[in-house]
């Protein structure tokens, strides 16, 4: 294969062991309709496409091929017999079969037709030259034809040596005849191997050379004769090889090195074989060569298809000879340290899996520290960190770290750490205060060491980046955030204030292109956020002019794949720490309208989105308040600026308490900010059996809640007394010098509208709507009849109507007899969503809509049918 040029054009057979490239566009392209041809292909004509051999390679596979005559040779697949070439032996060009390319249609129009005296009457091919076969380059007088005669024969007749030597099977060969043809096969991969071996740059030719020859292996089945020689192709290639340090000065074939050995790997006669011996030292080289490229590569979902089966065969395999798996552990180890791809491993049971191996008895500290490092990978995406606890991951690694081989052992000891910690919840780390107090001590250990060297890694390799987002994770928790920071760094003697503070200002210079940094200081983002909320610690990060500068002025691009839930993006954490801190927030300007009713704000954690949806609902439909919530103001989702600007306008804050709402960082940058800096009422909504704790139970004590037991179907009763809560809030501040009262007539919004600056101003109440023809009404009516019709003042902003024309006419796509309505939905739906920030569309909201503009029309059109009459004599 070319590896210095992009394809042009590709193909290949039908069953894939055959494949080929262009690396320019066909010379030409033409039909023809000689015998020859016809049965070449077995059909009317052949339709060929020329290229020279010098812009074709066959890409994988070599085809069998057939002499038909003495000047040219037919190819085809051996294994589906799809026909594939023509190439005339005094040629430097090669004819491809047309229906061979996998776009036949990039070809274009054939040119002329040769061979036509051979035509079928009904394969005519109308206005395109011909030519009969005399007339061709090379014509038949000048060839000895091998071709069988168009009749029956007596005998069978004498293949040519070509065939002979190119499709002769595997099965016709007698058993010696199939050992030495098993034997010569495998040790053809070593002599090719050790012949590379001479050349400048032997790597990329020999690994394409072995990826093929062992997918041939494969495909013809020859393992069992030459096991020996299989062993030492293995070790050939893990000790001589040495493709780590041609992967380190040529990344750039690591990622087609990965692809083509792992869907190699993929393929179904390995899976099923996966625990046959015969297989074994193929699928070493395999898993060997793909473990070692996906160390140079970020490895996505879009590198690995349908593979969920192999997944599944891999974990049966080390389920059954785990003292034999290392390669297939590490391989799953490096697999997994792509977070991203986490998702695809607990869907094939693979925490429940690899808690149960760790517990075997007498392992090697080589597989204990491959499945710890697998543990710790899982534990980092939120999907692991789930199934690890639920399988009962914290008791099983709390045991493991009673082991002697891990206690004297700080890799497996440092992992065993970083899992619990990121399993478990703060109060379960809390709880044990001398199980707390060695984590703590270790990952902060483990930060300061790396900070220390080059490569920013610990002595056993670990990043730094892995230990900080294990803090971000405990720093919700107020009491470890204080034990971390209390301590005194050696060697520096700086604060762990300090530590973190000029780690940030580090990092925010390397992002560049490097993930690991990227994901560092979006860790150091977040736990600065964290510190920023204590008051003990506000004063020595705001005497930290170089660090408040780049904190104000970052803006560095961020690549990385996936984050955990307790992860904020840059731009949320970095407006946090400076609201917290100097107090700052970047407000919008205000919004005038003249909406009479109480303002609220809604804060919530997403993870209780749909419980939140369902309280909107509920209040919207009340119409007794205008409500502030962010997917239908905030145009980002997540910007805080916008946040506080609601809060700042609301009268009332209306808090859905949980536990997620406690673990988020930014509710607590909510709720501090309405309780703390603007001393906002709170109405707390307490969801399940939450009990407030830490930050949150000091601020909410003595307050009054509601709890919904059942967030999916909350409670009617539980939603009046909701209201009636947040009523006697509002009167109890609604007096003319309160700051409610106050910040009420500063300004306020109007009730669901992400985009207010496109909306005219709301009629006053007294505004009586024209009761003429709906084709005389102004934007004054129309927005009065949506409010006399109840109807989301989203959907009038939406459809934007300037007149009673307009919506008269849309009202015909709404009627009952036509199913146009349903597509209407879905089409405003997206627009929906598009402009209020992912908000879903309610269909009970559009059908109510649809209802009254049905109304809106029969109303109308009955007006027109009452006209004077008139009898005619």
């Amino acid at each position: 294969m070319d590896k210095t040029r992009l394809p042009v054009l590709t193909g290949g057979c039908q069953c894939g062991n055959i494949r080929y490239a262009l690396f320019a566009k066909p010379e030409k392209f033409d039909v023809c309709h000689c015998r020859m041809c016809q049965k070449a292909v077995g059909g009317p004509y052949a339709a060929l496409a020329v290229s020279s051999l010098s812009n074709f390679a066959w890409t994988r596979g070599t085809p069998s091929s057939f002499a038909s005559s003495s000047m040219a040779t037919r190819g085809f697949c051996s294994n589906c017999g799809t026909p594939l070439f023509y190439l005339n032996n005094k040629d430097e060009s090669i004819e491809l079969t047309s229906g061979s390319f996998d776009r036949p249609i990039d070809l274009g129009p054939p040119r002329t037709q040769t061979g036509i005296e051979n035509c079928l009457k009904w394969a005519v091919i109308k206005d395109l030259p011909t030519r009969s076969t005399d007339e061709i380059k090379y014509p038949p007088a000048e060839m000895n034809n091998y071709q069988h005669p168009d009749h029956e024969t007596s005998d069978k007749p004498k293949m040519s040596s070509l065939v002979n030597e190119n499709i002769t099977t595997v099965e016709q060969l007698n058993a010696t005849e199939k050992l030495e043809y098993d034997h010569d096969k495998v040790a053809n991969i070593t002599f090719n191997c050790e012949k590379f071996m001479n050349e400048p740059n032997p790597y990329p030719e020999m690994l394409f050379a072995i990826q093929t020859t062992i997918k041939e292996c494969i495909d013809s089945n020859c393992l069992v004769s030459s096991p020996n020689l299989l062993k030492s192709l293995s070790e050939f290639i893990q000790e001589k090889l040495c493709i780590k340090i041609f992967l380190d000065n040529n990344s750039s074939y690591a990622h087609q090195i990965f692809k083509i050995y792992f869907d190699t790997l993929n393929i179904s006669a390995l899976i099923i074989n996966l625990q046959n011996e015969c297989y074994n030292h193929l699928i070493e080289i395999i898993v060997y060569v793909v473990t070692e490229a996906c160390l140079y590569i970020r490895v996505t979902n879009n590198d690995i298809h349908d593979e969920q089966l192999l997944f599944v065969a891999i974990l049966n395999y080390i389920d059954n000879l785990i003292e034999k798996s290392y390669l297939f552990l590490e391989l799953i180890w490096n697999l997994t340290d792509e977070t991203i791809l986490i998702p695809k491993f607990t869907q094939t049971g693979y925490p429940q899996a690899v808690l149960k191996w760790v517990r075997i008895e007498n392992l090697t500290s080589k597989l204990y520290i491959s499945l710890l490092n697998i543990i710790h990978n899982l534990a980092r995406h939120d999907d692991g960190a789930d199934e690890l606890s639920r399988y009962d991951g914290i008791n099983i690694l709390k045991m493991l770290q009673t082991k002697s081989i891990v206690q004297t052992d700080n890799e497996m000891s440092l992992l065993c750490s970083m899992s619990l910690a990121l399993i478990s919840t703060p109060e379960q780390i809390k709880n044990n205060n001398q199980f707390m107090n060695k984590i703590l001590d270790q990952l902060l250990q483990t930060v300061i060491d790396a900070s220390l060297s080059d490569d920013y890694s610990d002595k056993e390799g670990y990043h730094i980046s892995e230990p900080l987002a294990v803090f971000v994770q405990l720093f919700i928790d107020d009491h470890i955030l204080d034990y971390v920071l209390q301590h005194q760094v050696p060697v520096i003697i700086l604060s762990s204030v300090q530590l973190f503070s000029n780690l940030l200002i580090r990092f925010c210079s390397l992002t560049d292109n490097d993930l690991k940094a990227q994901l560092t200081c979006l860790a150091l983002f977040n736990i600065l956020w964290s510190i920023s909320f204590h008051e003990e610690y506000k004063e020595e990060l705001r005497q930290n002019i170089r660090l408040i500068g780049i904190i104000k002025n970052y803006d560095g691009v961020m690549n990385i794949q996936y984050t955990s839930k307790h992860m904020a993006n840059v731009k949320k954490a970095s407006d946090g720490i400076l609201c917290n801190i100097l107090g700052e927030t970047t407000l919008m300007s205000e919004i005038k309208t003249n909406a009479t009713k109480p303002v609220i704000m809604i804060s919530y954690s997403h993870a209780n989105d749909m419980f939140c949806r369902t309280i909107f609902d509920h209040l919207h439909q009340r119409q007794q308040f205008n409500i502030w919530i962010d997917f239908l103001h905030c145009r980002t989702g997540d910007l805080w600026e916008e946040i506080a600007n609601g809060m700042e306008r609301a009268q009332v804050i209306l808090c859905l308490l949980s536990e997620s709402y406690f673990q988020s960082k930014s509710c607590r940058q909510e709720f501090t900010y309405a309780t703390d800096g603007l001393k906002k009422p709170i109405v707390p909504v307490r969801i399940e059996n939450f009990t407030p704790k830490g930050w949150l139970g000091i601020r909410t004590t003595n307050m009054k809640y509601v709890r919904f037991k059942n967030p999916q179907q909350p409670e009617n009763n539980k939603i009046s007394e909701l209201i009636d809560m947040i009523s006697a809030t509002l009167l109890s501040e609604d007096t003319p010098n309160s700051p409610a009262s106050e910040q009420c007539q500063k300004s306020s919004i109007t009730s669901v509208d992400s985009h207010s600056q496109l909306l005219q101003e709301t009629p006053s109440d007294n505004y009586t709507i024209n009761q003429e023809s709906v084709d005389t009404w102004s934007i004054n009516d129309i927005t009065q009849w949506f409010d006399q019709n109840h109807i989301l003042s989203e959907i009038k902003n939406l459809y934007q109507f300037q007149n009673g024309t307009e919506m008269l006419l849309y009202s015909e796509f709404l009627l009952p007899d036509n199913e146009e309505w349903k597509n209407q939905y879905r089409r405003y739906s997206l627009r929906f969503k598009k402009k209020f920030g992912d908000a879903e569309l309610p269909e009970h909201e559009f059908v109510r809509f649809v209802v009254a503009m049905r109304r809106l029309y029969h109303t109308e059109w009955n007006k027109q049918q009452i006209v004077p009459s008139c009898t005619i004599i």
